[in-house]
């Protein structure tokens, strides 16, 4: 069963487990859908009477008491690991499964953790992990769950530990707090577990009531309970810290966090480690402190609304001592207020204070001062209670002593400060750009493709690990419903809905979006709006399906990118036809007025517009209430070196949560064979789109972005490489606008391309390598739409082009005028002729999904589909006996033309895997006649996908302008 599975068994068994027992039944077969195997699965964990909800939650080891003998339930039961037997599930999280297991040489009982698939796929994390947990192992404290080992099989590791039966810390503190003496008393052991830790250089890093086990637990702790410390060191020897970013920390348990990595849970983490600052054995203290805390008030000392919020308390305010009971021994309250200090320096510097800090707390002692202590541990002002008696009840006393009591207003609490740090990409994944922060900024979705398959993969902004979302094949552009539950997406020419439970995708309706254009925004009534619908307008539909309802006229312009505004009937959306506008529409009148001109998609939160200006992302100050812009725009993040990106890599919550792809470093035009290996690069990085290399081979067209000085927005132009001379590259056109999708007339004197300039229609142009004007082929011809892709004939008779979702023909002789080549109600896009001029190959999404066509040309009926699973990107080799296409994990395929006269294709094989973007551009490499290929590789991380950056409270950023 994959990870996948196993977590829809357990998000079925919840559900079926919040319904009262008559009514399970029939949920199971309605949710099952005939699934027999996993109605068994699910029904084996309900026959355990008394489950608790948080089983799967429970820290390694833990075994809650209900689950005490040998049960099956999973496809892992009675499945050996070395010398183990596993009995029974215990549990799951974001660290791997727990298994109840038989020692069958000791004759013991065990557990056993079954670590992630993507952890121990990587053989270096894999290695790294058991010389640590080796470490790990010398921890030989009553008080600390050991580790007895590692085994791995048949492609499982898994760690060994010891079996803990029992309640944890937090269980008991869901009831409230500890009597005095029991929070001493735990307290005590759990100081003597760090210690002995601490002096080994090992720290939890982790510390919190539910890595806390009361072993053999009674109605009074104090007496006869042993306290159990798990996960000590798994949060850095795992790498499942709230937030891990892209660079293994190769140093062994016990040193020091490597900067930008987070590790902790957000109630408990000290002040350096929410600020990925390195950490010692003082971390642990402060978590100390923070239990303490919470055994005696049953209040986390550090806790708000949002995760924002409570990492902005835990940087910038003080704990709420009036929490603590008023018979807090003063000793007691003395070592609270020293291991939460946020200077490290002032901090309680070893635990073995605390334990001998503890040992000296007198549990008959009442607080100071005869228990008129104050949340401060101050002394109350005696004056109050002469005053109080003064008054004498009279109504001049009690105005008198208001006077005396009235106190000045504390000040406001200051801004939280903005906290910023990574997010790594799912593990193994080759694009991921799609990305949403959920409305409560809590969670992010981003659209992958890891393992060769494009999924939704969901997050916590700060939790531990990714999780893929079962259905969601082939998704992209996702969205957030208002309750944080569920995602709209876009697949396989449908608008999909998807909840976190487990229940399979809701088809909304069908819809063949096109390219970077598509956007969904949900509102609290349920309505959605999309845009993207073959260049349609504004829709708009009930989640719960129906026919799409046009918002936006559309007929002349594109109209994309739709975002609800807080009210949930007004929003915004992007009008893209000589210039891009942002518009306020609104579903209940015909309001729509212009805002302004905008270079992005553009989104509301916190009182701003966000948007991307000159490769810059921006905020301007925007009235919801009025829908006006009430201020000047400022940079809230670096330069992200994709200036003319329709659509802006970020995106930002109600809840003061920013995310945004990392900067690129930009890219490098690389020479590949047939098997991926690198054989040369030309040029200096940068941001290359669009490669045509001339027949000869020795020149090579290319779309670079060009940043200009002063006031003029950055854009794409062309450029050509002579590649038989060393050099820089020369420019061919200086327009202010998008100048894409070069290629060379067949004696490659000649390109033709496509441009936008501002103020004209788009249109194809033709212009010489050596000096001439830029002339226009299109004489009549206007459409509004983005990316024509022209492709010239061998024999220098036709341009063939694509506009409105169509594919046309022009030829270059005679009165020029283009004519429909392939017009039908699905999209055809992006056309490669072969080199003998009798076949075109193209892309068409009438399958559902967009594959790879061909068919007869410059006339001619029926078409053959020569890809399956998804292709796009076509070209063919030089000598017309191959064609080549980029799959949706990336990966260059090739298709063999088989033999002459009726076109006959091989079976699809793969090539070599690229990170070329499934959705991005024209022309993403290009094939020389010797085999080799040209295509653009990344700079930043040897290739890696780049992070995602995430700001909390990015509101309280400095302001600065734009450069």
């Amino acid at each position: 069963m994959t990870p996948e599975s196993k977590r829809l068994v357990s998000d079925i068994y919840h559900r079926a487990l919040a319904r009262p027992s008559g009514e399970r039944a029939a949920f199971l077969e309605q949710v099952c859908a005939g699934d027999a195997t996993l109605r068994q699965e699910v029904e084996s964990l309900l026959s355990y009477d008394g489950v608790s909800p948080e089983f799967l939650e429970r820290p390694a080891g833990v075994v809650p008491t209900f689950l005490t003998g040998e049960h099956g339930g999973l496809t892992m039961i009675d499945r050996q690991i070395g010398p183990y037997t596993i009995v029974a599930p215990l549990g799951a999280g974001g660290m791997g499964e727990v298994y109840r297991a038989r020692d069958n040489n000791l004759g013991r009982e065990v557990a056993i953790k079954i670590l992630p698939t993507h952890f121990t796929a990587d053989q270096e994390r894999r290695a790294r992990f058991a010389r640590e947990a080796r470490l790990l192992a010398t921890l030989n404290h009553p008080n600390i769950g050991a580790i007895y080992g590692v085994e791995e099989a048949d492609g499982i590791t898994a760690l060994v530990l010891e079996l803990v039966e029992g309640p944890t810390l937090a269980d008991r503190l869901a009831e409230g707090p500890l009597s005095i003496a029991d929070s001493v008393a735990v307290a005590r052991q759990v100081a003597d577990a760090l210690h002995a830790a601490h002096e080994k250089g090992i720290i939890h890093r982790d510390l919190k009531p539910a890595n806390i086990v009361l072993h053999g637990g009674a109605d009074s702790v104090s007496s006869d309970v042993r306290v159990k410390v798990l996960d000590f060191g798994l949060a850095k020897t795992l790498d499942t810290g709230i937030v891990v970013d892209s660079n293994d920390d190769k140093r062994v348990a016990g040193a020091s966090t490597a900067e930008g990595r987070i590790l902790g849970t957000p109630a408990y983490m000290s002040p350096e480690q929410a600020r990925a600052l390195p950490v010692d054995r003082r971390t642990d203290i402060w978590a100390f402190g923070c239990m303490l805390f919470e055994m005696l008030s049953s209040h986390r000392p550090f806790e708000g609304e949002t995760l924002s919020d409570t990492v902005a308390r835990i940087l910038e305010r003080e704990p709420d001592w009036s929490k603590l009971p008023r018979d807090t021994p003063p000793a007691l309250r003395k070592l609270v207020e020293r291991c939460l200090r946020k200077d490290v320096r002032r901090r309680l510097h070893d635990i073995a204070d605390a334990r001998i800090d503890l040992e000296d707390v007198d549990l008959t002692a009442g607080p100071a001062d005869g228990g008129d202590a104050v949340a401060s541990g101050t002394r109350k002002r005696p004056w109050i209670n002469w005053v109080a008696a003064l008054a004498g009840g009279t109504a001049v006393g009690i105005a008198a002593a208001s006077l005396y009591l009235r106190t000045p207003a504390p000040p406001p609490a200051p801004a939280p400060a903005p906290i910023e740090f990574s997010v790594s990409p799912p593990p193994g994944a080759v694009f991921y750009r799609h990305f949403e922060v959920s409305p409560d900024g809590r969670k992010i979705v981003v659209a992958a493709t890891t393992n060769g398959v494009s999924q939704l993969w969901v997050r916590p902004t700060t939790g531990p690990a990714w999780r893929q979302v079962a259905g969601t094949e082939d998704a992209r552009f996702p969205f957030w419903s208002p309750d944080n539950q569920s995602i709209g997406f876009f697949a396989r020419g449908q608008l999909k809905t998807v909840k976190l439970d487990g229940t399979p995708p809701f088809v909304v309706c069908d819809c063949n979006v096109q390219g970077n254009f598509a956007g969904g925004s949900w509102n609290h009534e349920g309505v959605i709006l999309f845009s993207g619908m073959q260049y349609r307008p504004i829709y708009k539909i009930k989640s719960t399906g129906g026919s799409p309802i046009p918002m936006s006229s559309g007929r002349d312009s594109v109209h994309v990118w739709p975002s609800f505004l807080p009210d949930g009937d007004h929003f915004l959306y992007i009008e893209r036809r000589d210039l891009s506008v942002l518009r306020v529409a609104s579903l209940s009148s015909p309001d729509d007025v212009v805002v302004g001109a905008f270079d992005s998609h553009v989104t509301y939160a916190d009182g701003h517009l966000l948007f991307v200006r000159k490769g810059w992302l921006m905020a301007q100050p925007f009235d919801a209430r009025t829908r006006t812009i009430t201020g000047d725009a400022i940079v809230i993040a670096d330069h992200s070196n994709e200036s003319v990106r329709p659509r802006g890599d970020f995106s930002a919550s109600p809840a003061g949560v920013l995310a945004r792809l990392a900067p690129s470093e930009g890219r490098r035009l690389t020479w590949v064979s047939r098997t991926g290996a690198t054989l040369g690069t030309i040029g200096a990085p940068g941001e290359y789109r669009n490669l045509s290399l001339s027949r000869d081979g020795r020149t090579l067209a290319v779309s670079i972005v060009t940043k200009p000085p002063g006031d003029e927005a950055a854009n794409y132009d062309i450029w050509h490489f002579d590649l038989e001379r060393a050099g820089t590259p020369t420019r061919l056109t200086h327009d202010p606008d998008e100048d894409v999708s070069p290629t060379f007339s067949p004696d490659g004197s000649q390109i033709a391309f496509e441009s936008n300039r501002i103020g004209r229609p788009h249109n194809l142009f033709t212009r010489r390598i050596t000096g001439a004007e830029n002339v226009p082929v299109l004489a009549g011809f206007e459409s509004p739409v983005w990316g024509f892709a022209p492709d010239w004939s061998e024999d220098g008779r036709w341009l063939v082009f694509d506009a409105g979702g169509d594919l046309w023909k022009l030829a270059l002789t005679g009165d020029r005028r283009p004519s429909g080549f392939l017009r039908t109600r699905f999209v055809e896009m992006r056309a490669a002729i072969s080199p003998d001029g009798r076949w075109i190959a193209f892309e068409s999404n009438q399958s559902g999904e967009t594959e790879v066509y061909v068919r007869p040309f410059p006339e001619g009926d029926g078409e053959i589909k020569i890809s399956s699973g998804g292709g796009r990107s076509v070209a063919w080799s030089r000598d017309g006996r191959e064609i080549f296409f980029i799959a949706p994990d990336g990966t260059m395929m090739s298709v063999s033309k088989i033999g002459e006269g009726k076109f006959r294709a091989s079976t699809p094989k793969e090539l070599f895997r690229t990170d070329l973007n499934w959705f991005g551009g024209n022309k993403s490499y290009a094939v020389a006649r010797d085999g080799r290929f040209l295509l653009t590789v990344p700079v930043n991380a040897a290739g890696n996908p780049r992070p995602i950056e995430i700001v909390l409270n990015w509101t309280a950023k400095p302001r600065r302008e734009q450069p």
